[in-house]
Parts: structure tokens; sequence; C-alpha cells
């Protein structure tokens, strides 16, 4: 009686270690999948994005639309804003304003309409 016990808890231990040698092989399976994954994509060259070369600020990347013929109609502030973010010259709104409003001193641009709405176009 006591040699069947032994023999039937041998059995259910070969049993579960099988399982488990299973289960631990499928992981180790998956995970070798995923390195190797993870190794093409990191053996790949990386996609570098183009550069713009940078204005020397506002005023400068102001010019590049003016040479582009961009603000020979009358445009918003934010719609130059939207048109230089869209080249990859990054500036705030007030920055923009601000050398709008000096080129317009220097009579490079002239604004029209009212306060708070004001289009800037090049001055003819």
């Amino acid at each position: 009686m006591f040699l069947i016990d032994i023999l039937e808890v041998r059995k259910k231990l070969s049993e579960s270690n099988e399982s488990w040698v299973n289960s631990v092989d499928r992981r180790l399976d998956n995970l070798e999948l995923r390195v190797s994954t993870l190794e093409n994509i990191l053996s790949q060259p990386a996609k570098m994005k183009k550069r713009v070369p940078s204005p020397k600020g506002p005023s400068q990347a102001i010019w590049t639309l003016i040479n582009d013929h961009f603000l020979d109609t009358p445009k918003l502030v934010n719609e130059i804003q939207s048109e230089l973010n869209r080249r990859s010259y990054y500036y705030s709104v007030q920055t923009i304003d601000s050398a709008l409003r000096r080129m317009t001193r220097n009579d490079v641009l002239t604004r029209i309409g009212k306060k708070g709405q004001w289009k800037y176009v090049l001055k003819k």
C-alpha cells in the first residue's frame, strides 16, 4: 500500500513538473521572440527628421515668408504663426507680433484692420 502511494505521488510530481517545464518553455520561447523583434528594430538605422536650418530669430523667419511671397496678401498673426510652424520655425504669437510690429515701423510691412485683428501685408 505504501509503495503504491509513493508511486502515485511520484507520478503526480512528474506530471506537475512536466507541465511546469512546458510552461517555462513557452514563456522562454515568447521572450526569445520578443528579444529578437527588439534586436531587429534596434539594428535598423534611425530615421532622422529632416533638419531645417534655423533663421537667426523671428524677423529672419518672417523674411523667408516674404521671399516666398506668403505676405503678398494680408495675413493674421495666427496665420503667419501657422505657416512658420509648418516650416518648423516655432515662435510664440507674442514674439511674432513684436517682429511684425518692428517690420511695420521699418516700412517693410503695413497692417490693415482694426485693433486686435490686424492683418500684415508686404508694403508695395
